[in-house]
């Protein structure tokens, strides 16, 4: 609905004001010591709740600069070259958003999902944009012998639109099904073992892995049976 009312031309530029208002309100009308503190009664709506309902400032910021980011994506050329270069350009911007966001923490404190504030919201763009570089550089090279030896592509056709690796087309045919599996894996997970004691990495990292790969499997597994049938 945001994007049809008001397109993606300024999306950057609201998310640069909506968090440049919240996060002057959060630091200079201590409405972070509000929202942070255990002595306010939580007797009235906004107060039960005022976590959630001021942390959508913040969240609607990064919804925001995500969608200028996809807009910025989205004006990629259809060479391989053209992605190349955007992967850099992304490695470039995820640099400049991580200074951004140790100034920040210094300014403004540490990064708080509680209240999505200035700090948290570059912290989840520096995450996003590197992973979004690493994402396609893998993509990139898993084509880039296989395009090599393709024929040009048509002006309407982009790099990836004819080879689409397994496990990315089962995720995207079958997202409700995929979302609606690891839930029901995280809800086993949780009764068969108490995960705040787990507190060794390398244990914690191994459960993690068997229940990405089960989840990975497990759709790969439906989705070719589909296909079959």
């Amino acid at each position: 609905i945001i994007v049809k009312l008001l397109g993606r031309r300024y999306h950057l530029f609201f998310g640069i004001i909506i968090i440049s208002v919240y996060q002057y309100l959060l630091s200079e009308r201590n409405l972070q010591n509000w929202l942070l503190s255990d002595s306010v009664d939580r007797n009235t709506f906004i107060a039960m709740n005022r976590e959630g309902i001021f942390s959508l400032l913040g969240y609607l910021s990064l919804y925001y600069f995500a969608s200028a980011i996809s807009s910025f994506m989205y004006s990629t050329g259809i060479r391989l070259k053209s992605w190349f270069y955007r992967t850099f350009q992304l490695l470039i911007i995820a640099a400049l958003l991580f200074f951004a966001q140790k100034l920040a923490e210094i300014l403004t404190g540490p990064p708080s999902r509680r209240i999505a504030n200035l700090s948290y919201i570059l912290e989840m763009l520096v995450f996003d944009t590197v992973y979004m570089a690493g994402f396609l550089l893998i993509q990139l090279a898993s084509i880039f012998g296989w395009a090599a030896q393709m024929p040009q592509f048509s002006i309407d056709e982009g790099p990836f639109e004819r080879l689409k690796p397994c496990m990315l087309d089962s995720v995207n045919r079958y997202g409700m099904s995929f979302f609606l599996l690891t839930n029901i894996l995280t809800g086993v997970i949780n009764l068969t073992i108490t995960t705040s004691s787990v507190t060794d990495v390398y244990h914690s990292t191994a459960i993690i892995t068997v229940y990405i790969f089960i989840s990975c499997i497990l759709i790969h597994v439906y989705t070719r049976l589909k296909q079959i049938s």
